[in-house]
């Protein structure tokens, strides 16, 4: 959490040295397509959303610096459960308007988790069966317990098993309605291990769509 205000600070910073009438505040919310890479079994994509606020700073005519804000719930799912993994992300994406209307952009992105859940369908009575939505290194420990004990971690808080943080890069673009509405659909790839137990290396993936408006 300590990175989080750190970085929020080093934005602030930024944002006074600007004159404060050429900065457009605003909100957003969107479709997050999530995933993992790494050490989760068959990890395929979760659908949920993301929802914050944002701010809009003139660097150039062309170059602006957009800071969000955004609690974004992701994870991932397999055949017989979901991950829940849910944040408070700080992406500094960097906008080059290639026309009015059109941007492309690009960032790094920072997220604090808040929390870490599972929810399986079904757990066999040996306890884990291999494809479990935990990492690798905790459906081991899963295995080892009785049944009863493993249906209780494979269907609980498991925010023990993952890093507090997450940092990311995005890339994507954004489109400017003459209405004031932002449309944009952005890509981040996860860069740090989120999994504390460093025999495992599981990355975020998050495919994000989202609408926003600057209200002034």
């Amino acid at each position: 959490m300590k990175k989080v205000y750190a970085t929020a600070i080093v934005i602030l910073s930024i944002v006074f040295t600007v004159n404060a009438q050429d900065i457009k505040f605003g909100a957003k919310a969107g479709v997050n397509i999530a995933s993992v890479t790494g050490d989760i079994n068959n990890a395929k994509s979760r659908t949920a959303f993301h929802i914050g606020g944002m701010a809009e700073i003139p660097i150039s005519a062309e170059f602006f610096v957009q800071p969000e804000l955004l609690f974004s719930s992701q994870g991932y799912k397999v055949d017989n459960g979901t991950g829940v993994l849910n944040y408070i992300n700080l992406p500094i994406i960097g906008k080059y308007f290639v026309t009015d209307e059109l941007s492309i952009e690009a960032g790094p992105q920072i997220g604090y988790l808040l929390s870490a859940t599972i929810k399986v369908d079904e757990v066999n009575n040996g306890g884990g069966n291999g494809n479990e939505p935990l990492p690798n290194t905790a459906t081991k420990t899963a295995n080892t317990k009785s049944s009863s004990a493993a249906s209780s971690l494979l269907d609980s808080d498991i925010k023990e098993f993952f890093n507090s943080t997450d940092i990311s890069f995005g890339i994507g673009a954004g489109y400017k309605l003459e209405n004031g509405i932002n449309l944009s659909a952005r890509y981040n790839i996860g860069v740090s291990n989120i999994s504390k137990d460093n025999s495992d290396n599981i990355k975020s993936s998050i495919f994000m769509l989202s609408i926003g408006y600057f209200f002034f």
